[in-house]
């Protein structure tokens, strides 16, 4: 974890649950979903690219990505409630 030493412990803490939070809501993805979405989002692979690799068409990797992003909008809508 990268130091800022503008933020409090308190904000140094928070930042750490949200971080485990996302890591988590990643994890609880199901498998070729979350292959799908670390591959788009941590290797930064066109859809097109992801399908290639997988052997998917190209509309297949979008839906996952569609699933994927819906779900973690849902596991995740907690922290973004008092924005």
């Amino acid at each position: 974890m990268a130091r800022n030493p503008g933020l409090q412990p308190e904000q140094l803490l928070e930042q750490k649950q949200i971080r485990e939070n996302i890591l988590q809501a990643i994890e609880s993805l199901p498998e070729r979903c979350r292959q799908i979405f670390k591959m788009s989002r941590y290797d930064d692979l066109r859809y097109l690219d992801i399908a290639r690799e997988l052997h998917l068409s190209p509309k297949t990797v979008e839906r996952q990505m569609m699933i994927a992003l819906e779900k973690l909008r849902r596991h995740l809508k907690h922290l973004f409630a008092s924005v």
